[in-house]
């Protein structure tokens, strides 16, 4: 159960389950703000599995209501079709100042023919949230009157059904679109259009208008930006697996599981709960190479990492000023990389400029557990 140990939800089904809904926990936390199988026939299939409570409803007009399909799907256990006019609300859920994800199996029409929206909000302007296809077929994901600020430069292809997602993290601005778990855009947000000021959300509209059209499944919203790991795995694994990048030492994680028939919903069963151990070390000890500690003598650090750690930083003071001006270790996933461990805090920045941003290698520098790739043009920023 450490912070390198991927977390699994094992289970058997039986009777007539056709599929299930599997709902991640973090320190007593849902992991998705909403959660939408769209499974179980009409009567449950706008039931939120999240552990939110989100449940969505029709807007109570025929002409507006999607269409369960019970063999629609990318696993053909039930989905939604949608006519270009119709919607679902779920309310005001979307998280206004914070990261966030958005996913959703979709397919659409022969000829998309006009904005068609995935996930997005009412409110058509300026911090709004939308993520649709363009007239061309393209997807894209944005924060102001539906301009995009990602863009998948290929169409999509008329009923073929893809795995969308699209991640925002408020801090750094940055913004990623990915199709069937592969990137294929990111930009950054400006600052101004970061925070995001209609709360509610729309499945397959925005503004009560540019409707969804072709069938949807799995709307998922959560509230933070999955690493592109997550994003690959839930393309490929489904929801069953969460990475290691995704947890944190202390966490403590379970998993509610509620299998499904063509019918309805069956019982909910939830896991064991695991505690992740985060790396630590004990028993640090400096040391001098004779008893007499002199200035000839060579100082040794010494200690024991347990079984979580891949890298460690080390920072020497002298006289309780830090040795360094600035120490960049560039390790300890994504969010970490950017962080000063001399003692300082003098810790860097990405610039505003995507195509000036160097990427993390997880796998790269000297002992392979991390560094940054620069193209020529990269740089980062550490202030004065």
């Amino acid at each position: 159960d450490r912070t390198v140990d991927d977390l699994t939800a094992t289970y058997n089904t039986t009777g007539p389950t056709v599929e299930t809904a599997v709902a991640w926990y973090r320190n007593d936390t849902p992991e998705c703000i909403l959660y939408l199988p769209f499974e179980g026939g009409t009567s449950t299939s706008l039931d939120d599995y999240s552990g939110n409570g989100n449940h969505a409803s029709a807007t109570g007009e025929p002409a507006t209501t999607p269409t369960w399909d019970p063999t629609g799907g990318p696993n053909g256990s039930g989905a939604y079709i949608f006519d270009g006019n119709d919607y679902f609300i779920t309310g005001d859920i979307f998280p206004i100042n914070s990261s966030y994800t958005k996913t959703a199996w979709v397919s659409v029409t022969a000829t998309v023919g006009d904005y068609r929206n995935i996930i997005s909000s009412i409110y058509n302007g300026d911090n709004d949230h939308h993520f649709k296809v363009n007239p061309d077929g393209t997807l894209n994901a944005g924060h102001s009157f539906g301009a995009p600020i990602v863009q998948d430069p290929v169409p999509l292809t008329a009923a073929t059904w893809y795995f969308v997602a699209v991640t925002f993290d408020y801090a750094t601005g940055d913004m990623v679109l990915y199709k069937d778990g592969v990137e294929i855009d990111r930009n950054v947000v400006e600052t101004s259009l970061r925070t995001i000021v209609d709360e509610a959300v729309q499945i397959g509209a925005r503004d009560n208008n540019w409707g969804w059209d072709g069938s949807m499944d799995e709307p998922r919203i959560y509230h933070r930006a999955l690493s592109a790991e997550q994003i690959s795995s839930l393309f490929t694994n489904g929801n069953d697996l969460v990475l290691a990048e995704e947890t944190r030492g202390d966490d403590v994680w379970f998993v509610d599981v509620t299998p499904f028939s063509t019918s309805g919903p069956g019982s909910r069963v939830r896991s064991n709960s695991l505690t992740i151990q985060g790396p630590a070390i004990s028993g640090l000890i400096l040391d001098a190479s004779s008893a007499q500690i002199r200035i000839t003598d060579l100082l040794t650090s010494s200690f024991t990492p347990n079984s979580s750690v891949t890298e460690t930083a080390t920072t020497w003071l002298r006289n309780g000023d830090p040795d360094c001006l600035l120490f960049l270790p560039f390790e300890g996933g994504s969010a970490n990389t950017l962080l000063d461990f001399s003692g300082s805090n003098n810790h860097v920045s990405f610039t505003e400029t995507m195509a000036s941003r160097p990427a993390w290698d997880a796998t790269g520098g000297p002992d392979g557990n991390g560094a940054f790739v620069f193209d020529g043009d990269d740089y980062l920023l550490a202030g004065d």
